[in-house]
């Protein structure tokens, strides 16, 4: 082992003796990662001038230790309460992710934040051996850290009937689990916080932006969900981005939050607070682009900023939630070609022989989720507010639910004729029930209804 292993990991032990004591089997684990793995570093394959990279984006995977959970009635229970995100088989999900890497080979996959359930250790060594996996098979990772990851007093197992605390993850045990998943890459780091700048070809550069609110210690109270570039973060980003105006490069920009409004009515928490002041360097330096996701929709924004400029926020669809999104991007010198894709489940559950029968069905199950969760959001949110009969009832959740499921996979444009011949009626009398949240969110698909989420092409 080497001196600077050693180092390493007595800093490493010296950080989890400050977490609290850890069962055996995190520990092992932990120790397993560090002085196991022989990570190799994968530089980004060099482009010529017309060259192409394939670049994936995941976001929003949430992934859960197998370890952390049995089938006890508090892990059931906050299933069931995950916003139809699927917790049960995250770590065949990763299993599934860095086969279908193997098998079509992009050059790039971004990993834009919300990495955790609610930022367990033991969740992020697992992504952390995934991501070595993916490295492996020739891919280069980049991952920035969301709202779920970072000092979360939220993190815990599920036991039978018990919530039990386990170890967070604090900065610096982010930024030494993922080294080699961008930040010994970085060639540039934000003294203020996670964000950092790579080379990602010879006419790219790459800004991971940390857009987080978290303690630099154990976090002792809710963590936050809304998010904000710090004043030294944006420093260091007009600063790097005057440096690297000249070399004729551009940059692609990439936050957990959104840079612009998706949702008029689901904003709050969502879009950065400041997102002016990024919106303001991104228009400074004609940077048209932004890729996020924290709202785990399927979403693109435009928003017209000045005569001559143009932004775009991609929001890719959450990997731990229905249809399981991955953002493929063509990138090339003038331009970048984005398409929504999903999750290859089936190859993998067909290659490993799989019996549970909710993996051979996976779309369904995961389908499933989303829809009960949706049913559940309009019995508490709308039903219960108001006197509908029992028919009228049904004919609301049914429609919620069908108007989610059809936002969330970016599918709105093709999926609103259908609603709106099945529900029309209802449609134009829910005004008289007076329903503020549902009224706001079905004015904001009324507004979505023909626009396209799942493809873009923009060009210099």
């Amino acid at each position: 082992m080497t001196k600077n292993i050693h180092k390493q990991l007595n800093k490493i032990l010296r950080k989890l003796s400050s977490l609290g004591r850890l069962k055996v089997i995190g520990l092992f684990a932990y120790l397993t990662v560090f002085l196991g793995w022989q990570p190799q570093v994968i530089p980004v394959q060099a482009e010529t001038s017309d060259a192409v990279s394939t670049i994936w984006v995941i976001t929003d995977i949430h992934h859960f230790s197998p370890i952390l959970f049995d089938h006890g009635s508090k892990f059931e229970e906050m299933q069931a309460s995950a916003g139809g995100l699927d917790l049960r088989y995250g770590l065949e999900r990763l299993n599934a992710l860095v086969r279908q890497v193997e098998q079509e080979t992009p050059t790039v996959l971004l990993v834009t934040g919300d990495l955790t359930l609610n930022g367990e250790l033991q969740s992020m060594l697992e992504l952390a051996e995934a991501f070595e996996k993916i490295e492996t098979a020739g891919t280069q990772v980049f991952v920035v850290p969301g709202n779920h990851d970072i000092s979360n007093p939220w993190a815990s197992s599920f036991k039978g009937a018990d919530t039990i605390r386990v170890a967070q993850t604090l900065p610096d045990d982010f930024r030494q689990l993922f080294a080699n998943y961008g930040y010994s890459q970085a060639i540039s780091k934000d003294s203020a916080s996670l964000s950092y700048m790579a080379e990602l070809s010879n006419q790219w550069q790459l800004f991971m932006l940390d857009s987080n609110v978290y303690s630099n210690t154990s976090g002792l109270y809710a963590p936050k969900s809304h998010g904000r570039l710090a004043n030294k973060t944006l420093d260091w980003l007009d600063k790097e981005l005057n440096i690297h105006q000249a070399s004729d490069k551009h940059a692609l920009v990439v936050v957990h939050h959104n840079s612009l409004v998706h949702f008029p009515s689901l904003n709050q928490g969502y879009t950065l607070d400041n997102a002016t002041n990024l919106q303001a360097l991104l228009e400074k330096f004609k940077l048209p682009i932004t890729l996020s996701g924290h709202i785990h929709a399927q979403h693109i924004a435009q928003e017209t900023l000045s005569d001559d400029f143009t932004l775009t926020d991609i929001a890719t669809g959450a990997f731990g939630l229905y249809p399981n999104r991955i953002g493929v991007i063509t990138l090339s010198k003038q331009s970048i070609h984005y398409h929504a894709s999903e999750l290859d489940m089936a190859s993998w559950v067909q290659q490993t022989q799989q019996t549970d029968p909710n993996l051979l069905n996976y779309n369904t199950y995961s389908q499933n989720l989303l829809t009960a969760s949706s049913r559940l959001v309009a019995e508490r949110e709308i039903i219960a507010h108001h006197a509908y009969s029992p028919q009228e009832a049904e004919a609301v959740i049914e429609l919620f639910s069908q108007m989610n499921q059809a936002t969330f996979s970016g599918d709105l444009n093709s999926q609103w004729p259908t609603l709106i011949k099945a529900h029309e009626e209802l449609i134009s009398n829910l005004s008289n029930y007076g329903n503020e949240f549902f009224n706001a969110y079905l004015q904001d698909i009324i507004n979505l209804q023909e626009e396209e989420h799942q493809t873009i092409d923009i060009t210099w």
